[in-house]
């Protein structure tokens, strides 16, 4: 008891020294220490009652970080305390991890999806960001503890679990069952040629290696041909703030503002400018994003709309301008605690109102369109200039310049449960595949995994006709799938891009599966139609640039 006392005394001396150094005056510090000190008190008699006499044999423990994790609840959304598990699991965005391929939080004791991983089952599968996870293998999220649910949700690789989620807006709930993989963590997960003069490349996340493969896929876009650029940073989450500033790098003339930060003490301000180290200055670029581009995507996308660098198209982007510095302690737990807002370089804070909403709204709203659009419409949210003077917003994300909806095409329910069914081990589709392949159904050959051109041909000329829909069918009752009917002309389209792209995935690898799967993807389609837009604005930046014109200052 005696030492527990001597502890909080030395804490509460840290307390009133740090005070100190914050200017508070000498009779409110000792007036806050008292009341601090009474607080600790009765914190600490609080924890012993409840060892001692609770009705329930209690961890301390658990009780101690609960408190903490209450003691941040009434702070901004992304200031949270991670236990060691929890800041291992935190760790493996960078790093790469076994899993499903989700980013999750926990939002008023609901399990949220906050991002879906390209490529990975989830996505696969055909799970969203925004989706709530209800039941993990068939158990309730609501009757688990946050580490019993990570418990669960970890696992080897090869493992199966299985999924209820139920979708924003609906009352219906679905079930996927998702096996675990070792989850690549590269930055660029694609770079390749759209069109004989168009490259794409797609960033997913932002680490220390984000400028060197940018660098590495430019280059290789640069061999191929490319003279315009798509940067798809949809459903990109953020990560490092310094890859973010290496990116914008790229493409902005040397001593441009980049961005700027500032919070409560005076060594948190800090202003970041372009080196002028690159000869992508002049290339055409288009920025795509969405709800779920959050953080350092924001950054990339709010420093090229500034400039008049390039075209943002998609939807508003997630809102977080919010600087987190990582604050570990002995246990291997840590803080990550917000310390600073950042700006773009005309002055636009990014970030979200969060102090009317509670956590479970603010994070609700980054995916609801019509809140995000009644805000925009009626001039709720600061204005800015671009540098040629295009009028931005500020404080909810980044507004496009060219707004296009996701549309998200649906494939039945009995469609998906084809697609995973597999009695013997083997699902329905990978049968199909087989036999396509076996067969020599491509009607050419392949002898290159890179001939972009048989790649193209297979697309643009694959059918399910009647007789491999019949082979289809065959398959089908051989593994005795339960469907009562699999119309031909009903389900023909979804079937026919299942097929492909698994088809594609075979022969040409992710690049083939990648490329099929952009024959659904509207927002890309849409985009590649702005290039002359783009091209004018950037003549007119370019010109502007020579003169050195730049914002105002902070």
């Amino acid at each position: 008891m005696q030492k527990k006392s001597y502890l909080v005394i030395i804490f509460l001396i840290g307390i009133l020294v740090t005070l100190h150094l914050n200017g508070h005056s000498l009779n409110s510090l000792v007036a806050m220490g008292e009341n601090i000190f009474i607080k600790m008190q009765i914190f600490n008699l609080i924890l012993q009652e409840l060892q001692q006499s609770y009705v329930e044999e209690v961890n301390p423990v658990e009780l101690i970080e609960d408190a903490i994790k209450g003691m941040l609840s009434n702070l901004d959304p992304h200031t949270t305390y991670l236990s060691r598990e929890q800041f291992e699991i935190w760790q493996q965005k960078f790093n790469g991890f076994i899993g499903f391929g989700i980013h999750y939080n926990y939002i008023r004791g609901n399990l949220i999806i906050t991002s879906v991983i390209e490529n990975s089952p989830a996505e696969q599968a055909g799970i969203w960001a925004n989706d709530q996870i209800i039941a993990i293998d068939a158990e309730k999220v609501s009757g688990l503890k946050q580490i019993e649910i990570e418990q669960k949700l970890t696992g080897k690789a090869g493992d199966t679990i299985n999924l209820t989620i139920q979708r924003n807006g609906t009352v219906l709930s679905h079930n996927f069952t998702l096996k675990r993989e070792q989850i690549s963590l590269n930055s660029v997960n694609q770079a390749f040629m759209i069109t004989e003069d168009i490259g794409y490349i797609q960033l997913s996340k932002f680490t220390a290696l984000t400028r060197e493969e940018m660098v590495t896929a430019l280059q290789k876009l640069e061999q191929r041909g490319f003279k315009k650029l798509v940067l798809d940073l949809r459903q990109n989450g953020g990560g490092l703030m310094q890859a973010a500033i290496d990116v914008v790098d790229l493409f902005l003339p040397g001593k441009r503002k980049i961005l700027y930060k500032k919070g409560r003490s005076k060594d948190s301000f800090e202003v970041y400018y372009s080196t002028g180290q690159t000869q992508f200055i002049q290339l055409p670029l288009i920025v795509l994003i969405d709800h779920a581009s959050a953080s350092s995507s924001e950054i990339v996308a709010g420093a090229i709309q500034d400039w008049d660098r390039g075209l943002i198209i998609g939807e508003p982007s997630f809102g977080k301008g919010l600087v987190q510095s990582q604050i570990r302690f002995a246990d291997n737990s840590a803080l990550l605690m917000t310390t600073a807002k950042y700006y773009t370089p005309c002055g636009r804070l990014i970030q979200r109102d969060y102090q009317t909403k509670t956590k479970e709204q603010y994070y609700h709203e980054a995916y609801n369109d019509s809140i995000r659009d009644s805000l925009s419409r009626q001039h709720e949210l600061p204005q800015f200039k671009t540098i040629q003077g295009r009028t931005i917003f500020g404080g909810g994300g980044i507004h496009p310049d060219v707004i296009v909806k996701l549309k998200y095409p649906e494939v039945s329910p009995e469609l998906r449960n084809l697609y995973y069914y597999s009695k013997t081990r083997v699902p329905v589709i990978n049968i199909f595949v087989e036999d396509y392949i076996r067969n020599n159904k491509l009607g050419f050959s392949v002898s290159d995994k890179n001939d972009v051109k048989a790649l193209n041909r297979f697309i643009n000329t694959f059918a399910l006709d009647s007789e491999l829909f019949d082979h289809l069918k065959k398959i089908i009752n051989e593994v005795q799938f339960p469907i009562k009917d699999l119309s031909h002309e009903e389900n023909k389209a979804d079937l026919e891009f299942l097929l492909m792209r698994e088809i594609a995935s075979r022969i040409w690898g992710e690049y083939g599966h990648f490329k099929v799967k952009l024959t659904r993807d509207d927002q890309l389609l849409q985009a590649l139609a702005h290039f002359p837009q783009t091209e004018q604005l950037l003549e007119t930046s370019l010109t502007m640039y020579r003169h050195h014109q730049d914002f105002a200052p902070y």
